[in-house]
């Protein structure tokens, strides 16, 4: 795989999808700042409601088929494409895991097409995934909690993170 990953990906997704850049990052709801040190990277999210990606199902598809996460960044770093596929909660998680799940398999099929055309090597492509979360101040006595988020494994990602309250996260750091 050659440093063209980045723009062969970038050539594939149309630029209404492209997040919105803030410096050598990009900026997501409520603030949120997604930073990197490399200039090898994009951005994009398929969660557009103006203009649906995956407009091709049917307007009521299986249940957590169309489901999508929030953000996908594609970053190069030492010879391996790492892809964070990101989903963003505030106070209830919800079904992040789906929408995770499903960014990341949406990726699999893209490097799957590039490694058949010899546009990359699938053997160096990394898959990490992130929830980015604010969750809601403890309920008082008596109140309503929630589940304890799953530890840091995962069989669906390389690795996996919950960012908590953090309103700049810097993805080189979650790099192995």
């Amino acid at each position: 795989m050659t440093k063209s990953m980045i723009d062969t990906l970038q050539q594939s997704i149309n630029e209404r999808y492209y997040l919105p850049r803030s410096g050598r990052g990009w900026r997501l709801a409520d603030g949120v700042r997604l930073q990197d040190t490399s200039r090898q990277s994009f951005g994009f999210s398929l969660d557009n409601q103006e203009n649906p990606p995956l407009a091709f199902f049917s307007a009521s598809p299986p249940a957590r088929i169309a489901k999508m996460c929030d953000a996908i960044v594609a970053l190069w770093h030492q010879d391996t494409l790492y892809f964070f596929i990101i989903e963003q909660k505030t106070g209830y998680r919800g079904d992040y895991l789906e929408q995770l799940a499903n960014g990341k398999f949406f990726c699999q099929w893209l490097v799957t097409l590039y490694n058949y055309y010899d546009y990359c090597d699938a053997d160096s492509v990394r898959y990490i995934g992130m929830l980015i979360w604010k969750p809601r101040p403890l309920p008082r006595k008596g109140g309503v909690f929630h589940r304890k988020p799953e530890a840091a494994n995962s069989p669906l990602f390389d690795r996996y993170h919950e960012v908590r309250n953090n309103p700049v996260v810097m993805l080189d750091t979650y790099i192995p």
